[in-house]
């Protein structure tokens, strides 16, 4: 047993400091305090808080439980089921035929978890595709977490990590034990291999196993890294892959725009392949910036002027595509100098955060809410995407809110909301959200660009919303 002594805010940061330093993870100062009893449980019985510091600085040991307990081990069987859909219909078949004279494939599951994905990958080639019997197939599954490893091996779990799984898979591939456990079929857990990894340390050296990989998944994981770590994570990634490779984030994790991976949807969400000597790209290649998590790739050349947007609901006339809207956000009231001056100010503020250069994005959003841009809804909206970037979704969620004050049909910000309120577990804020973004976007034509979505289609946004209701639902199962 721990110490009934507790850490002070301030031991708190120094905790937080050390692990962003050992391994490039940024926690915010609210999960920090929702594990600080946990955290005390690390000492000893004198309670001795700067004896604690000492041994930790000096002990790779107490390092990694220190890990153990602030890494998030939320995972269960088939998570995201656009994702396994995408991967049975397009992925896996893309890959069986391109792979049909060497016969092989090697797939790595990054920030693995206790096994859930990395063993439902095993299931998904096994069940779907037995064709695969006879190949040479490599399953590698990393994560930083002892004993989230040290579980996966076991292959036991309780039936929470079943939820939105079907009965005759259950059956198929896993034995029930006692104390209504299930262990996994021994030859399902032989095919994958458990190592532990700090993702953070990948831009500068790359074991040599997993080079040349067909298939990268790490989802839900970069959300944890400051913005460049983050992209050079994702550089490294891409440099792991084979040509005609594919990698696949989470869905509430902007798509970095990297120089050899093509964007492909299908099956309501996004994913990445790798092109074969892929065109120098026209901005350097470490933009993770306004872009929307789960959005696709941002496009600055399909934004919509707010006097021209399309999120209200337009008239039953859907084959006339110049239907006219009427202004909706009070941005409509000033005249039209300076509304442009505001726009090319917005322009500027996109072209900044494309290229990295946040500070200057900030500085100019920061001019425009002290001014006349204060009742331009797309300021807090860009205000979000930085402090969103910049690993604080509470304030970005506090931007989003004046957002839609501003514009309460603002169908983007909706469902960015969505995104947040998941990430901080508000099942229902995000429900709400996700229903919001699905309500507007399902009332104009399925062809029409959403406002601010750089480009996305309303009929792609009632998939992915639709989707991420279905998932959270799987989420609340008992």
């Amino acid at each position: 047993m721990g110490s009934s002594v507790t850490f002070s805010e301030a031991h708190l940061d120094q905790l937080r400091s050390l692990v962003e330093q050992k391994t490039g993870l940024v926690l915010s100062t609210p999960k920090m305090r929702e594990l600080r009893e946990q955290l005390t449980d690390l000492l000893d019985a004198d309670g001795n808080i700067n004896k604690f510091f000492q041994q930790l600085n000096a002990s790779p040991d107490i390092q990694q439980g220190l890990v153990n307990k602030l890494t998030i081990g939320e995972s269960y069987f088939f998570r995201n089921h656009p994702h396994f859909s995408a991967l049975k219909n397009e992925i896996i078949p893309a890959l069986i035929q391109k792979k049909e004279v060497s016969r092989s494939l090697k797939i790595w599951s990054a920030g693995s978890s206790t096994g859930e994905e990395p063993y439902s990958l095993a299931i998904l080639l096994k069940r779907d595709f037995p064709m695969l019997n006879n190949w040479d197939v490599k399953i590698i599954a990393t994560d930083i977490n002892t004993d989230f490893i040290e579980k996966a091996r076991t292959g036991t779990y309780t039936k929470w990590s079943f939820r939105g799984v079907d009965n005759p898979t259950i059956h198929r591939y896993f034995t029930e034990r006692e104390n209504n456990t299930y262990e996994i079929d021994p030859l399902i857990k032989q095919s994958v291999s458990f190592s532990r990894l700090n993702l953070s340390t990948i831009p500068n050296h790359v074991e040599p196993h997993l080079k040349h990989c067909d298939l990268i998944l790490c989802r839900n994981v970069l959300i944890y890294f400051q913005i460049e770590l983050a992209t050079r994570i994702c550089e490294t990634f891409s440099d792991c892959l084979n040509d005609g490779g594919y990698l696949m984030l989470g869905h509430s994790e902007a798509f970095p725009a990297l120089r050899d991976l093509k964007t492909v949807y299908s099956h309501a969400t996004y994913y990445y392949r790798k092109e074969q000597a892929a065109a120098p790209p026209s901005r350097p290649p470490h933009s993770r910036m306004s872009v929307v998590p789960g959005l696709g790739p941002y496009n600055p050349d399909k934004m919509i002027m707010p006097w021209e947007q399309q999120d209200p609901p337009v008239p039953a006339d859907w084959d006339n595509p110049h239907v006219a809207v009427s202004p909706r956000t009070s941005f409509a009231s000033l005249d039209l100098e300076m509304r442009s001056a505001i726009e090319q100010d917005l322009m500027r503020v996109r072209d900044y955060s494309m290229d990295g250069n946040l500070r200057e994005a900030e500085t100019l959003l920061n001019k425009l809410e002290a001014t006349d841009g204060k009742l331009d809804f797309r300021v807090y909206f860009l205000k979000a995407l930085i402090a969103d970037q910049c690993n604080e979704p509470e304030e970005a969620l506090t931007h989003l809110k004046q957002a839609i004050f501003l514009n309460k049909d603002f169908t983007i910000g909706h469902y960015y909301q969505g995104i947040i309120a998941e990430r901080f577990g508000d099942i229902i804020a995000a429900k709400r959200g996700y229903r919001n973004a699905y309500r507007l976007a399902d009332q104009l034509r399925p062809d029409a660009e959403v406002s601010e979505g750089g480009g996305i289609r309303a009929r792609i946004l009632c998939e992915i919303a639709k989707e991420r209701l279905k998932e959270l639902e799987l989420q609340n199962e008992q």
